[in-house]
């Protein structure tokens, strides 16, 4: 009998050299760009700020946590532009609760700071959505390897002689693997 990972392993087809892993994903607590925000509970009003190629499971996710969810979606990797703020703060003045946040991915938040001083982002109550992925059948350790292993391939070949020193290699697998902080 084989597992639902087996099947859709065998509908992908994987060539021999690919290796097929599977993740899930879970929400951390959101944290403030805002020096003065208040911390979002579950009487907070959200504007959820996305451009992210599908934002339902987040959707949801936020339905869970707090007392109205506005959806404002952007299309997936999507660059802000001053049109885009003037619809943002729109958006965000529609909202008639007292107590309301932006709330936005990581990655959006990324491309938001871009515009950190012109658009004064620190006055705004912007709140960031941390996801973090999690592998599935006790398999990290060899995504870890296989990756390390693939990197190391990269590596340009030493120079016989140069006036300058090359870029040093990892001493270690563990060296190149060591995260001063979680992983996204």
């Amino acid at each position: 009998m084989l597992f639902r990972s087996d099947q859709l392993i065998a509908e992908l087809h994987p060539l021999p050299s690919q290796t097929v892993y599977f993740t899930s994903l879970s929400y951390d607590q959101p944290y403030s760009l805002s020096p003065a925000s208040n911390i979002p509970n579950a009487d907070t009003h959200v504007l959820l700020l996305c451009g992210i190629a599908n934002p339902s499971p987040l959707l949801a996710y936020a339905k869970e946590q707090y007392a109205a969810v506005h959806l404002l979606p952007f299309a997936d990797h999507h660059y802000f532009s001053e049109a885009d703020r003037e619809e943002i703060l729109a958006a965000f003045r529609e909202i008639k609760a007292a107590n309301k946040i932006i709330l936005t991915t990581e990655k959006d938040a990324s491309r938001l700071l871009l515009h950190a001083d012109a658009w004064k982002l620190h006055e705004w109550p912007l709140w960031v959505q941390p996801v973090r992925v999690h592998f599935l059948f006790d398999t990290e350790a060899r995504f870890q390897k296989e990756l390390f292993a693939f990197v190391q391939s990269y590596y340009p070949p030493e120079p016989e002689s140069s006036n300058n020193a090359p870029l040093s290699q990892p001493d270690s697998e563990q060296q190149f693997l060591k995260t001063d902080g979680p992983t996204e």
